[in-house]
């Protein structure tokens, strides 16, 4: 399995190259778009069920998929706002 760090580089990129809104994989995951936000950030975790569904979206491989199911270390966010772009 790949480290927190890398999955979430990996997130970032398949979300900015999809174009898809937090919005939108808010809905696939049937949770708040904040709460995708944080978990594609490394700050929560997803089910299974909802990482394949945000994972299939986002077109993400299964060792980034898995990765978003491991309870991560808190606090370890770059500085700046997460946004949409």
């Amino acid at each position: 399995m790949i480290d927190r760090q890398t999955a979430t580089g990996r997130c970032r990129a398949a979300k900015r190259s999809t174009g898809l809104s937090f919005a939108e994989l808010g809905k696939a995951a049937d949770a708040h778009p904040t709460w995708v936000a944080s978990v594609l950030e490394g700050q929560n975790t997803m089910s299974a069920e909802q990482a394949d569904a945000v994972g299939g979206l986002l077109g993400l491989d299964a060792d980034t998929v898995a990765a978003s199911q491991v309870v991560p270390h808190r606090g370890s966010l770059p500085p700046g706002p997460i946004t949409d772009r």
